[in-house]
């Protein structure tokens, strides 16, 4: 018999959407035990949850513009909407705000950076 007894203390999630974090805590909870045991359950949850959560209009209107930036830029690249999300939109507004900065595409480091720091709890 498999028991699992799990408490969340990560501060981590507060920059999550909630609807997210309640679909792959709600997984997770409800994994096999093969997969608990041989530490699946996390990986496989949160990638699931994060298929399942539909796409957000802050989220979608970030990335548009973030796109339009790298696009012009040439700058820092990635797929923004799976990326971001499932941020919470706190954690939109502070990456939004990163784009604003004159050296984000002049200085990749400092606009990584300033995403690094966005996505802080």
């Amino acid at each position: 018999m498999c028991v699992m007894n799990c408490e969340t203390q990560d501060a981590a999630a507060s920059i999550y959407r909630a609807d997210y974090w309640a679909t792959a805590t709600t997984c997770i909870k409800n994994a096999s035990c093969t997969d608990t045991l041989n530490q699946m359950a996390a990986p496989k949850c949160f990638s699931a949850a994060a298929a399942a959560t539909p796409a957000d209009s802050a989220v979608v209107a970030f990335c548009s513009a973030y796109e339009s930036i790298v696009a012009d830029a040439g700058c820092l690249s990635g797929d923004c909407l799976s990326t971001y999300n499932i941020v919470n939109d706190t954690a939109v507004m502070a990456l939004t705000a990163c784009l604003g900065a004159p050296s984000f595409c002049g200085n990749p480091d400092a606009g990584a950076s300033c995403f690094a720091n966005a996505l802080k709890p």
